[in-house]
């Protein structure tokens, strides 16, 4: 369940009330031990070709379904600019996405 392990031993005060104290020693090992479980559980899920391409087809299918917009500014022509400057495609992709998106933010590096 992707939690970590806490180990707790019950220890009874003087006046007799049970409490818990958390066990460094045991919850380092239990910890170690979830982390072995972890890498043999992922080597065992990829090892076998078909049960990899299967669980792939199956994530993508139920989880990786949203995909963003993408724009294409190539058919865009600009007048009056000058003829020396030939803009990149990411760059004329940006300006469709001003254009077309309704709502933008290039929040590109400098230089970009």
């Amino acid at each position: 369940n992707l939690r970590d392990v806490r180990i707790y031993d019950t220890i009874e005060d003087a006046d007799g009330k049970e409490r818990r104290v958390l066990n460094a020693k045991e919850t380092t090992l239990a910890a170690q031990k979830q982390q072995a479980i972890r890498e043999a559980f992922k080597d065992w899920i990829w090892k076998d070709p078909e049960r990899r391409q299967t669980l792939v087809r199956q994530y993508n299918e139920e989880m990786n379904a949203t995909r963003p917009r993408e724009y294409d500014g190539s058919h865009i022509t600009f007048g009056g600019m000058n003829p020396a400057i030939t803009l990149r495609d990411h760059q004329l992709g940006a300006i469709a996405h001003i254009l077309y998106g309704g709502n933008t933010l290039l929040a590109h590096e400098v230089g970009a």
